[in-house]
Parts: structure tokens; sequence; C-alpha cells
């Protein structure tokens, strides 16, 4: 008999193939309720609360586009679902506004390559592809404030140079000398719902929960008009 009564799942990796899927069906056949939160996995039939990503990819881009910008390009993390649905949300929003999108400005990192990607040796690069850019759609706040300060090495600064939005909300969106303009992301509402959730369907294994936060935009001062 297994000692654990249930889950709560933050995959990893998530927009990549889990060789793992069958341990969590083990789950389900053993009567042991899982909940995903942040993210899940499409070929499972799974309980999860989530945020609507592509919405807010969605909610960013138009931001800077209501500002003037045109020329908007972004930083996504492609080893998860949140970074695909973020991007999928900023295309869709550019495509609608008739804008196009350079693909070769696009710059994408995994969970391994984050501190290579944004240091300092590698300023050259990220700056030859952020030439022609106004503005950046940041994959989170942590990227956001890591490009602030690469940016600050090359006399560059924010909003005057390059505006940013970003994701998540979280305090480092307030704590740099510009604050961010960020898409909300329900951290304790979140956690609350999927421990009540899974403290629930301990006690009623019939019970579902398939709960997606709608994101909001909160303004601050990392965006220029123009």
């Amino acid at each position: 008999k297994s000692d654990i009564d249930g889950l709560i799942v933050e995959g990893t990796k998530s927009a990549l193939p889990n060789p793992n899927l069958d341990i969590y069906r083990q789950f389900s056949e053993r009567g042991i309720p899982v909940v995903f939160i942040n993210s899940y996995y499409n070929s499972l039939d799974c309980n999860y609360v989530i945020v609507d990503d592509e919405e807010g990819g969605r909610l960013a881009t138009k931001h800077l586009i209501e500002q003037g910008h045109k020329k908007i390009t972004g930083i996504f993390k492609y080893d998860d679902l949140q970074g695909n649905l973020r991007y999928k949300g900023f295309l869709t929003e550019m495509y609608e506004n008739n804008l196009s999108v350079d693909e070769s400005t696009i710059i994408w990192y995994s969970t391994e390559n984050m501190e290579q990607q944004f240091c300092l040796e590698n300023l050259r690069t990220l700056l030859h592809k952020l030439n022609d850019s106004t503005a950046i759609v940041c994959y989170n706040d942590q990227i956001a404030m890591k490009l602030m300060q690469l940016l600050s090495h090359s006399h560059l600064s924010v909003p005057n140079d390059l505006s940013l939005v970003s994701f998540d909300n979280s305090t480092l969106s307030q704590i740099g000398t510009v604050s961010l303009t960020s898409v909300t992301h329900p951290a304790k509402e979140l956690g609350r719902l999927a421990a009540e959730s899974i403290l629930t369907m301990i006690e009623n294994p019939h019970w579902e929960v398939k709960h997606i936060y709608k994101p909001e935009l909160i303004m601050r001062e990392s965006v220029k008009k123009i």
C-alpha cells in the first residue's frame, strides 16, 4: 500500500516528450489523485490549475503595440509549455496587427543554458539580435532583470532604449531602479486552489479540477510610448 495520499506536481521541461507518463497513469490506477500546476501533459487526462499563458503573451504584446512599438521581439524558454504558449500569444497578436516577426531576433533558452545565454560574455551576441528592436516580451521577471543588468554594461537603459514587458508580477518586478510592467501569475491563489483540490480529491475520488486563471497586465515603468 502506498503511503502517498495525493500529489501536486509542477512538471519540468513540460514542452518536451516525457518518458515518465506511465508513472502518472499508475498513480491514477491506484486511486492516488494528482493535480498539475502551471502546466500539464496533453496526453494525460489529468487535473490541473494553470494560468492562460497564451492570453498572457497576447496581453504583453498588445500593450507594446498600443504604445507605438512595431519592431518587437521576444525571449522565451523553449523546454517548457509556458514559454511555448507565451510565444504563441506573442505571434498571434503580432500577426493580427499586421506586424512582421523576424524569427532571427527571437531569443530561445533552456533550463540548462540560461546562465550561459545571459552572461556578460554573450552580451555582444544578444545586442546583435536585439539591434533593430524597440521592445521585448520577456519570458519572466527574472530574465527581464538579467537583461536590464546586461544592457547597463553597454550604456543602454530601459525604457529609453528598449521597452520590456515580462511575466509573473513577482517581487523582482518592483525592486529594480526601473519597475517592470508584468503579466500577473497568481501564485498564492493557484497554490491554494491546488491544495484545496487535492484534499477534496482524497475524500472524493470523482472530484475533478481543470481551472485556468486569466492573467492581467500590471503597468509600471519599463515601457516607453513612441
